[in-house]
C-alpha cells in the first residue's frame, strides 16, 4: 500500500470511530391526536366513560382533526392517556368520609 492509501484508510477508521462516539438521536416523539372512539374505549377500560366526551372536546375545542393536542401552557401533549388519568383524578366524585355538619 502506498502512503496515500494508508492515510485514507486511517481517515476512514477515524471517521467511523467518531461516528460511533456520537450520541444516538432520540426517536422523535409523536404528539397526541386520538380519535373520539379511542378516548371512549380508554375511558370504558378505566371505568369513567362519563368523562370521555368532555375530555375529548376540551382538547379538540372545535379544531380540525389534524390539530395536535396541547396543554393549558401551550406545550404539546405526547401521552394523552396520562393526561386522561390526571383528568380522572381531577374529576373524582366527592368522597364522603365525614359529615360536614360535624365540622361546624
Amino acid at each position: 500500500m502506498t502512503d496515500t492509501a494508508l492515510i485514507l484508510q486511517e481517515i476512514k477508521l477515524l471517521r467511523e470511530a467518531v461516528e460511533a462516539l456520537k450520541p444516538k438521536r432520540a426517536k422523535q416523539r409523536r404528539r397526541a391526536n386520538p380519535s373520539l372512539e379511542e378516548v371512549v374505549a380508554y375511558a370504558i377500560e378505566k371505568g369513567r366513560q362519563d368523562l370521555a366526551k368532555r375530555f375529548y372536546e376540551y382538547y379538540t375545542d372545535g379544531r380540525d382533526n389534524d390539530t395536535r393536542w396541547t396543554n393549558a401552557g401551550g406545550k404539546p401533549i405526547y401521552v394523552w392517556k396520562t393526561t386522561f388519568m390526571q383528568w380522572m383524578k381531577n374529576n373524582e366524585p366527592e368522597k364522603t368520609g365525614y359529615n360536614r355538619s360535624e365540622i361546624g
